[in-house]
């Protein structure tokens, strides 16, 4: 859909609703980590997650496939998958005609009324599933904190009574994670659902009608893309104590990088607090939002938010060094006196190198995100749209590295030095190939019409409408028009986007050899 989007220029109706069913699981990938973080507590106790845990696995993972379904569902019923685009009105007031609008099934059925009943029962619907992910996933942290050890476990070998380890800094960091990402969504999508059940005032004719998105929504969302780095950051948590356990059964990373596990996870904690005060402060809450679902702040930030924004920076990049220092202890922390130090693992490796890509994305979009709130207004520029576009590959990242490191846990689990080999394979293919999707993500938006029409001359019809007094906005649209249609920028977009999908495909091959091999392990 957003392929053919990008070649016609035109709406897709599906691509909205597809985007929205991608958001609503993004939260498998940090209830995975949850659930890697369990198995690794159960571990060092030498006992298996109890029947009660197990299930609340299940009933969390059911919930984030609900979502998904609802998301995909419920608008085929209501009709959002023909839905047309809004109109806008014409210079003399009058819309414009459009082609007639596919009823959906519950419209025929019920009627316009039992559409929009269906469309609320299914955002509540929605809320419910999503309760369940949040209710499951709770139960499992209170579960793990409430796991007893056998006699004789390993944390104590000699002990003929039930001797419970306090839980490594590294899955308690873990579970005070997933606590700030739950939270931080559970407001999100109590905000959104109530802007969008919400009554609004009658609009009067030849008027523009009131946006349903808020300032705070807009926030919200601010916040939420703040704590979908949370994934990656417990995934190399665990990493950490896998590679300790790795040199030494009973071992832990070194001191200095478990109190790194805690600097990272209070400075998360206090990027979310700013990322709520700041936009107080400054006034953006009580901004304007438009029928785009743009933020009109109508007046520059004020001395104390850019005060706070710069505070928000010097906390972002107290968490950046926090996770490059544990990252460096994986590579620097030795085996036992006596022993050999093996290589850091191909999964642990692959996981550190999305981590890397991930952040660095995130840290240049959050910083042309700031700069457009403190010099622009909150009018996006060019680049900040550049990099919105390769969000997608962002979102497949937490996910392929989960899937890494549960590989490596099964074969650490099955006493095994590695993964099959063909599964390392699968690793360093999926990596590579994501990074590939990524840069051709970002480079196809500087290859729009759009931009490119800012580099290329008036032919002679263009400047003949100069003459005729056309406008230069007219103009330029005329411009924008012929680059589209052009053979040429046709030819261009084509491959790139061949390119993308062959990295793409790559990507799930890599996947498909891991999930395999983890299965046959």
């Amino acid at each position: 859909a957003r392929t053919v989007h990008q070649f016609t220029g035109e709406h897709v109706a599906v691509l909205k609703v597809l985007e929205h069913a991608a958001q609503t699981v993004d939260l498998a990938p940090m209830v995975a980590v949850l659930f890697l973080a369990v198995r690794l507590r159960a571990g060092q106790l030498g006992s298996e997650p109890s029947w009660f845990t197990v299930q609340m696995m299940v009933l969390a993972t059911g919930g984030v496939v609900g979502c998904a379904l609802a998301a995909l569902v419920i608008p085929a019923l209501t009709g959002e998958f023909h839905k047309e685009p809004a109109k806008e009105p014409t210079g003399e007031g009058l819309l414009k005609s459009s082609p007639k609008a596919r009823t959906s099934l519950a419209a025929s059925c019920c009627g316009e009324q039992g559409s929009t009943v269906l469309k609320k029962v299914g955002g509540q619907l929605e809320l419910c599933l999503v309760f369940l992910v949040y209710l499951g996933s709770a139960c499992v942290i209170i579960a793990a904190y409430s796991m007893k050890a056998t006699p004789g476990n390993s944390a104590c070998p000699d002990c003929t009574w039930e001797y419970t380890p306090p839980v490594a800094p590294a899955v308690e960091c873990a579970f005070n994670v997933c606590v700030q990402f739950f939270l931080v969504y559970t407001i999100h999508m109590i905000v959104k659902f109530y802007n969008r059940v919400k009554p609004m005032p009658e609009t009067p004719p030849g008027e523009q009608s009131e946006s349903r998105v808020t300032a705070f929504e807009i926030v919200s969302h601010r916040v939420k893309e703040t704590v979908d780095v949370a994934p990656m950051v417990v995934l190399l948590f665990i990493g950490a104590r896998l590679r300790a356990l790795q040199l030494d059964p009973n071992g832990a990373p070194q001191p200095w990088a478990q109190q790194m596990f805690y600097v990272a996870t209070f400075s998360l904690l206090a990027l979310i607090t700013l990322g709520y005060i700041t936009p107080v402060i400054s006034g953006e809450i009580n901004a304007t939002v438009d029928k785009d679902g743009k933020v009109e702040m109508g007046r520059e930030m004020s001395e104390a938010g850019r005060g706070l924004t710069a505070l928000k920076f010097i906390v972002l990049l107290v968490f950046y060094c926090s996770v490059a220092a544990v990252m460096f202890s994986v590579f620097t922390i030795e085996a036992p006196a006596g022993m050999d130090t093996p290589p850091v693992s191909t999964a642990l490796s692959c996981a550190m190198v999305l981590t890397c890509m991930y952040l660095a994305y995130y840290m240049t979009r959050t910083s042309v995100l700031a700069y457009d709130q403190v010099t622009n207004k909150g009018e996006p520029c060019q680049l900040s749209e550049v990099l919105a576009e390769g969000m997608s590959a962002l979102r497949l990242m937490p996910m392929l590295c989960v899937l890494f490191v549960a590989c490596r846990m099964r074969a650490t689990m099955l006493m095994m030095a590695d993964p099959p080999e063909q599964a390392q394979t699968g690793m360093i293919l999926a990596t590579l190939s994501i990074l590939g999707v990524l840069l051709v993500a970002v480079t196809m938006p500087w290859l729009s019409p759009a931009v490119l029409a800012n580099f290329t001359d008036y032919n002679e019809e263009e400047l003949a409408m100069f003459d005729k007094g056309t406008s230069l906005a007219e103009v330029d649209q005329a411009k924008i028009q012929r680059l589209m249609q052009s053979n040429s920028h046709k030819a261009l977009l084509s491959a790139l986007t061949v390119t993308r999908y062959v990295f793409l495909a790559a990507v799930y091959a890599g996947v498909g050899l891991v999930i395999y091999h983890l299965l046959a392990m």
